[in-house]
């Protein structure tokens, strides 16, 4: 018998109305009118959709909707003042602490007047300028090495080193460690103080 509702039944489960479907068909046409508009970011729209519909992640979304629940950024700390990594037969010559430091991907970098100019810097030269600079020390980096999906896309193309922590090696030579992209991973390698720092060679800076 019917109820005067506009619904069929298929096994037993409800199938969605012409008005539904009518509803869900203008919400989409907005979505992609919004998306040609460059309101809205396709890659964004996307992985909205999926995550929401796709997965059925909706009741989670309500819940921020409803504001029972809220959305909070994951703060990613880290102890700068930890006891930093030592490579096999080196020892620490300077490590600068900075306390539990918030990564922030959008922190600065120091080059030197020559390598602004793409010219070379010598290492140690390079050590005097960023004795009074903000310097990030090799916890940093071996966090993220730990966590590369934090590491932002414009960083493979320079060589990032971190000269808050000064090693020494077995045959006495001062050196920092870099993070470097190695083309299809994250590593990290020693920039000896002696050599030439080109204009690839940022020092990282707390913002």
């Amino acid at each position: 018998m019917s109820n005067g509702k506009e619904e069929s039944v298929l096994d037993g489960k409800e199938k969605l109305t012409d008005e539904q479907l009518g509803k869900l068909h203008r919400k989409f046409s907005e979505v992609i009118k919004r998306i040609n508009e460059g309101v809205i970011n396709y890659e964004d729209a996307k992985d909205v959709l999926q995550f929401i519909i796709v997965e059925g992640k909706s009741s989670d979304f309500l819940k921020v909707i409803n504001k029972t629940h809220e959305i909070r950024e994951i703060e990613y700390l880290i102890d700068c003042n930890a006891r930093p990594f030592i490579p096999q037969g080196s020892t620490v010559e300077v490590h600068k602490k900075g306390g539990m430091w918030k990564w922030n991907p959008n922190i600065s970098f120091y080059l030197s007047k020559k390598q602004k100019k793409g010219g070379y810097s010598k290492g140690n030269d390079l050590r005097k300028e960023l004795e009074n600079q903000p310097v990030l020390n090799a916890n940093v980096l071996d966090y993220l090495l730990a966590h590369p999906e934090l590491i932002p896309e414009s960083w493979k193309s320079k060589i990032t080193f971190f000269s808050g922590t000064i090693y020494r090696n077995s045959g006495s030579n001062l050196f920092v460690r870099y993070l470097y992209w190695h083309g299809f991973r994250w590593d990290w390698g020693n920039g000896w103080l002696g050599y030439n720092f080109n204009s690839d060679y940022q020092a990282a800076l707390a913002s």
